[in-house]
């Protein structure tokens, strides 16, 4: 697997850890410093992760809380 996938996978695994409740603040600052390095756009990891379409990384949190709570994702 190379770097770039593993990165987003990182990245998806801790929005999951996210929206079961950690600091939003500090994680949306985490989001930013992994995207930075190319692991991946709001918009390419709400796409990816059936969260329609996300500007930003609010609205992916957001839309993957709400999988979490209608089952559609379950915690890590």
């Amino acid at each position: 697997m190379n770097t770039e996938m593993k990165m987003y996978y990182i990245l998806v695994d801790l929005i999951d850890w996210y929206a079961t409740g950690c600091d939003k603040d500090n994680f949306i600052k985490l989001l930013e410093l992994i995207e930075s390095y190319g692991a991946g756009s709001p918009a390419d990891v709400g796409d990816a992760n059936d969260c329609g379409c996300c500007e930003s990384w609010e609205e992916v949190i957001e839309e993957i809380r709400k999988l979490h709570e209608i089952g559609e994702r379950i915690s890590i």
